[in-house]
């Protein structure tokens, strides 16, 4: 059986790749740059895989990316992830409706339960509670705050 070879088809050097590879703030991207270093220098695929923690066909298909796309291709792609339940337009009619006030529900503010209540009623999504305030934070209509304190213990200080 014989071998496919693959080699290294960009002119950047070694030392180019080192350098491009120390700017990158990615850990991944970085070591990407760094077994195309080891495989400009000579190594072969296995070896150059274990020197920067990836197995010999991880190696081969980087190898590959790099010798289509040049450094662009050492970049991951996006993926297309599970789809948001609310549309974009759906996403700023609900943050208006919270921001417009609470007044209008009987309520004081909006907790948790109502802004999810909201988006099962007008909306027709379903979100769990954790997804509500998962949500809410997205939309920055969340603040960070302590845990309450009863009046009796604020004053033993």
């Amino acid at each position: 059986m014989m071998k496919r070879r693959l080699s290294v088809s960009h002119a950047l050097s070694a030392a180019e790749l080192r350098a491009l590879a120390r700017e990158k703030k990615d850990s991944r991207i970085v070591k990407r740059l760094l077994l195309v270093a080891h495989l400009v220098e000579g190594a072969s695929r296995p070896a150059a895989g274990r020197a920067v923690g990836l197995s010999p066909q991880a190696a081969y298909i980087w190898l590959k990316r790099y010798n289509a796309e040049g450094v662009a291709g050492l970049t991951d792609r996006p993926r297309s992830g599970r789809p948001r339940r609310l549309q974009a337009e759906q996403t700023a009619a609900f943050k208006a409706r919270l921001t417009t006030g609470a007044e209008s529900d009987g309520v004081v503010a909006f907790r948790g339960r109502d802004a999810r209540r909201i988006l099962h009623e007008e909306f027709d999504a379903d979100y769990s509670l954790t997804g509500t305030y998962a949500l809410l934070h997205r939309l920055k209509l969340t603040r960070a705050r302590g845990p309450e304190r009863h009046d009796a213990l604020a004053d033993t200080g």
